[in-house]
């Protein structure tokens, strides 16, 4: 019992589909990244290790329904699970792959269905009919078309669903992807049997699937629950101010595809293939985007040196008295942000919500920014992060509602600061009645320019900077990343202040002014146990910034936390090792003035069991 939808284009297609199921079934498991001799493919799980719905990674996107209006010809129930075909079939990579394995014999004691197969790379659309006995095939023009089912009656429903799908081809943004969420929302004639989200008394829509598959990237889309839930959602959006309906990603997987487009020349791909090249050279030739494990060794090397120095592996924990661990991994980053409740007026309004069920921290969420007066859009962030990791500005309610639903760790949620961003680094020895700002990094997200010719990744992978990091980049913009910006549009690719998530980081020290390093040391004094580590701001101007006026403080982080002026492209690789040969002797240096007052560093077993359990819990964060 289900309703399937296919939306193609030149090079592209869309795929969703409502799962309708008794409502004692499992809503199912949430899709994973299979891998079937040596193919990859998305899918979610009924549960008995079978699908509805499968795509791969060239491609090929398979649906089945239920074919209710056929006699069964002696088909034991029990026998084998319609579950069990797509997962036979999703590691092909062609049509003619199919062959071996539609033989009569591989669907023997199966109840009927109907599989609907797209394939790309062929634009032909095939659909597969199993009637207990035998199986037929029909194949279909690469052309938009709907598939309905109902254990009531397939006629019914496909003349009112039908109905309802016609009528929506007239509204203004028909096949769209909000306009393909909503329809399989929709109530249209009144929820119930045969309304496109299905609403009876012991049958629903249990879940909504969603393929987008591109000539670079296939996506997997799935929300647990009636689609229709949606639709409530984003009507209270419209309480909060927000009229236009933003799309949705939960769950989402996403892989790189292997087929080539049919239009695509030997030229043109030899071109793009080309460019990848020059990005994979552009980012081993400039330190800033080299991985960890290349570019710490030396920084590691230092720090065990200071160890040695010092007397003592973990002094630099002991460098943050009033911060678990100094800061070193895992530390609340709520709990830093009320020791700092005597700077208040340089705080955004926050809260902590912790682990629970999802509907009670929406509700907790909503009476939050009721409360406090806010609108979307918001942040929220993993109270135990780093690096951006789990970060998301959240522009609608329903949007907020499937980071809660996805989110098995406390979140914070912050208000939004516009403005610009700046990283400033502090240390104050103890006993000195002044500390220094030691560094100041001016972020900038990313913006390209459009040409009305180029599509966005092609923007992305032609600009100089941006093409070291295509691949992410692309990853954040998949839904426009072929579409064409007009002439002297600025497509901003980015809006986390974080390295290693896209940022622009640049060397601010020309900011540094007497007036600022006096606001900064006041905030910090406020903070009783901190003197070494980095303040996040938002700030609505340059100018205000240098004048230490109107800054909003986003996160304070501790003592792993760096000067990331380095990472201006100015700066040599020597620069960025003197600099945080530096910030790390300073590091051991006030652990030492805390350990002479009594402060007792960190044992390194408590730091591997620290450093653990972020991981543990970093897994579960949504990129």
């Amino acid at each position: 019992m289900c309703t399937l939808t296919v939306v193609t284009g030149n090079d592209t297609y869309f795929m969703a589909m409502n799962r309708d199921e008794k409502i004692t079934r499992s809503p199912g498991l949430f899709p994973e990244i299979h891998e079937f001799d040596g193919i990859r493919a998305i899918y979610p799980n009924d549960g008995d290790g079978g699908t509805w719905f499968a795509t791969n990674e060239c491609g090929i996107t398979f649906a089945l329904l239920n074919w209710n209006n056929i006699a069964q010809c002696g088909v034991d129930a029990n026998t084998q699970s319609r579950g069990r075909v797509i997962p036979a079939l999703i590691d092909s990579r062609s049509l003619s792959d199919l062959r071996e394995v539609f033989g009569v014999s591989n669907f023997k004691g199966m109840m009927p269905f109907r599989l609907v197969g797209v394939f790309p790379s062929d634009q032909e659309i095939w659909e597969w009919c199993w009637d207990s006995l035998q199986l037929d095939f029909e194949v279909h023009a690469w052309e938009s078309r709907h598939w309905f089912s109902s254990s009531l009656s397939d006629e019914r429903a496909e003349s009112l669903r039908g109905a309802a799908c016609r009528s929506a081809q007239h509204e203004s943004d028909a096949g769209s992807v909000p306009w393909l969420r909503r329809l399989h929302a929709s109530h249209a004639g009144g929820p119930g049997p045969f309304s496109l989200c299905v609403h009876r008394q012991d049958v629903k829509t249990l879940s909504y699937s969603e393929v987008m598959v591109t000539p670079k990237y296939t996506q997997m889309s799935h929300f647990r629950g009636s689609p229709c839930t949606l639709r409530e959602l984003i009507a209270k959006t419209r309480l909060f101010g927000v009229s236009a309906i933003q799309p949705f990603e939960i769950m989402p997987l996403v892989m790189e595809l292997d087929f080539i487009q049919p239009r695509q020349s030997f030229i043109s791909a030899l071109s793009q293939g080309g460019r990848n090249f020059f990005g994979w050279l552009k980012r081993w030739s400039r330190w800033e985007f080299w991985p960890p494990y290349l570019f710490y060794p030396p920084v590691v090397a230092y720090i065990a040196y200071l160890g040695i120095r010092f007397r003592s592996w973990t002094l630099f924990t002991a460098a943050n008295p009033a911060i678990p661990a100094g800061g070193f991994v895992g530390e609340s980053k709520h709990r830093i942000l009320e020791q700092l409740k005597n700077a208040a007026q340089w705080l955004p309004c926050s809260t902590l919500l912790a682990c629970g069920v999802p509907s009670q921290r929406l509700a907790e969420a909503e009476e939050f920014m009721r409360q406090h007066g806010l609108q979307f859009p918001i942040v929220l962030k993993p109270d135990a992060g780093q690096r951006g990791a789990g970060v998301a500005v959240v522009r609608s309610l329903e949007q907020l509602y499937e980071y809660l639903t996805n989110s098995s760790f406390p979140v914070i949620l912050q208000e939004y600061v516009p403005g610009e961003e700046y990283g400033v680094f502090y240390y104050r020895h103890p006993g000195d009645s002044r500390g220094r700002v030691f560094s100041v990094t001016e972020k900038r997200m990313p913006v390209l320019l459009g040409d009305g010719r180029r599509t966005l990744e092609e923007l992305i992978l032609a600009d100089d900077r941006a093409v070291c990091m295509s691949d992410f980049y692309l990853r954040k913009n998949l839904d426009r990343s072929q579409q064409v910006p007009t002439p002297g549009e600025r497509v901003q690719l980015v809006e986390i202040g974080t390295h290693c998530r896209g940022a622009i980081f640049l060397d601010g020290v020309d900011t540094v002014t007497r007036a600022l390093e006096e606001a900064i040391d006041r905030i910090a004094q406020s903070f009783d146990g901190f003197f070494f580590g980095r303040f996040d701001i938002r700030v609505p101007s340059r100018q205000d910034f240098m004048a230490g006026r109107n800054m909003k403080i986003v996160e304070l982080n501790g003592v792993t936390s760096e000067a990331t002026h380095i990472y201006d492209p100015k700066l040599s690789l020597f620069d960025a090792y003197r600099v945080l040969f530096e910030q790390w002797r300073i590091a051991f240096e006030i652990g030492d003035f805390n350990r002479a007052r009594g402060t007792r560093p960190t044992c390194v077993t408590d730091l591997l069991k620290a450093a653990r359990e972020y991981r543990r819990l970093a897994h579960c964060y949504p990129e």
